[in-house]
């Protein structure tokens, strides 16, 4: 691994990750890190990266093995992903996320604008969520398509909620 955190990371307001807390305005790439501490916020809580706000933001090559706790959005990479063209590939959660307003294996909640792919990803933890979740991506919270492509679920979904499913909540909420 080119970059590992083993300590635990924690925000009582804000963004808390792994790796990385917060990318605003930048376009950055985030390759071979591995997250075994443990991450809590009480919002935007990511093995990875806390809160991606950006644009071009690239991970790639990254593991969480840490538990994931946030009182809005939990993911096992990202927390909250937003901006544009940005790319989540051969990544893998394998910890426990929990989350009330949303949780994922790999993202909790994608605003992206568009051209944003998730690809060559696996979870394999347990997502316990309130209200949606999912094992790839808990939540996609506008209606531009972000791409989903050979990903897999080993993991499982728990806690009665609104909307639960496999790899994204919506796509099974909706048909």
């Amino acid at each position: 691994w080119l970059c590992q955190n083993h300590g635990d990371v924690s925000s009582d307001t804000e963004s808390a990750g792994g790796i990385v807390g917060y990318v605003c305005n930048i376009g950055i790439t985030v390759e071979n890190c591995k997250n075994d501490g443990i991450v809590s916020a009480a919002k935007n809580a990511g093995g990875i990266i806390g809160d991606d706000e950006s644009w071009g933001v690239q991970i790639k090559s990254c593991r969480n093995d840490g538990h994931i706790d946030s009182a809005a959005n939990g993911g096992g990479i990202i927390g909250w992903m937003g901006g544009n063209s940005n790319n989540v590939t051969q990544s893998v959660n394998s910890a426990q996320v929990n989350g009330k307003e949303s949780a994922g294996g790999i993202i909790a909640s994608d605003a992206t604008g568009y051209q944003s792919k998730i690809q060559d990803c696996e979870n394999q933890g347990v997502i316990i969520c309130q209200a949606s979740r999912g094992q790839i991506v808990g939540r996609k919270t506008n209606n531009n398509p972000t791409s989903i492509e050979n990903c897999k679920e080993n993991g499982s979904t728990m806690a009665a909620s609104i909307f639960a499913g496999g790899s994204l909540w919506m796509i099974l909420a909706m048909s």
